[in-house]
């Protein structure tokens, strides 16, 4: 079996904290154990990551292509008040470009590791909604000159007004499982406004500069914005996000990512991501439009000036 990028999203976000299963920090996120070549040892160690168990230690660390499953996990973890980590500063949300994963650090879909080594798709992991989960088979490192992810402590959403922006996020209840649809059911009832907007582009402006607009834009997409509407995507990335860049990466090589129908948040994610793309393209072809047409203007009329000096000259 094969990793293939084409079928792993463009992001991936991560919850972490002191009592997670993998190795987290701003320098490189990696599982407790060294990965090993797939073998009949695998099952057993895949059956205990998924099931969340500490009796083998993993070879996996898990992300998810949904930035609404990842700060349920927070949240959750932040009101739970883990005892390893009593004032919440060590959970954290982590988000990945996984195009500037090497080749050698393999990611999967676990609904792929599950088929390949036999694990079932119910109970005990149906409740667990592995379809949304993508596990990497080794670590990645941030590097002086490639930011393959950020991370930002959950606590600076909650400080830059998250509950306001995101009201159904509060108070948690316990069954993680069955509260996925309800939470998008409840924000999609929201009204969003300009100062969502607003108070989204400062929790998004906590990350590298690299990964502020894909925050920006997946936070975004879990509120109920016409993606299709041309002028939406225009406020975005004319008004909302004007200030955040492109990322490097996704201009050398963008991507539609969409794996879902349009009502999930991931697949909104990468259509207004896309759409932000093209619209500063097209902003920026029309200004370097209007600006040779201003020099062409300005150095037709000095031309003109200096032939009527030289005439004012021949006469004199």
């Amino acid at each position: 079996m094969s990793d293939s990028r084409s079928t792993i999203p463009r992001y991936l976000f991560k919850c972490y904290s002191p009592s997670s299963g993998s190795r987290c920090s701003t320098r490189f996120i990696g599982p407790r154990a060294r990965p090993t070549t797939f073998g009949p040892h695998t099952q057993d160690i895949l059956e205990c990551h998924l099931r969340w168990g500490k009796q083998i230690r993993s070879e996996f660390v898990s992300w998810t292509n949904s930035i609404l499953v990842a700060l349920v996990y927070a949240i959750r973890k932040l009101e739970g008040q883990d005892w390893r980590d009593p004032t919440g500063e060590g959970i954290c949300i982590a988000v990945l470009d996984t195009s500037t994963v090497p080749e050698t650090v393999p990611i999967y879909p676990a609904g792929t590791l599950m088929k390949t080594f036999g694990l079932p798709d119910d109970a005990p992991y149906k409740r667990y909604n592995h379809s949304w989960e993508f596990l990497m088979h080794g670590r990645v490192r941030n590097t002086p000159c490639i930011q393959r992810y950020s991370v930002v402590a959950v606590q600076d959403f909650i400080d830059n007004n998250f509950y306001q922006v995101f009201e159904p996020f509060q108070n948690p209840d316990q069954r993680l499982w069955a509260r996925m649809d309800e939470l998008r059911k409840e924000l999609w009832k929201q009204n969003t406004g300009g100062s969502d907007m607003d108070k989204i582009a400062d929790m998004a402006n906590k990350f590298h500069v690299e990964f502020q607009l894909p925050v920006a834009l997946a936070l975004a997409a879990m509120l109920k914005i016409d993606t299709t509407c041309v002028d939406n995507i225009k406020l975005l990335a004319e008004e909302d996000f004007k200030h955040m860049k492109i990322p490097s990466s996704y201009s050398a090589c963008p991507v539609d990512s969409s794996f879902r129908s349009d009502y999930y948040e991931d697949t909104r994610f990468y259509t207004l991501l896309i759409g932000v793309y093209k619209q500063r393209l097209v902003s920026e072809q029309t200004e370097s439009v209007s600006s040779i047409s201003n020099t062409a203007i300005t150095n037709s009329t000095l031309a003109h000036e200096a032939n009527n000096q030289r005439k004012d000259s021949l006469v004199a």
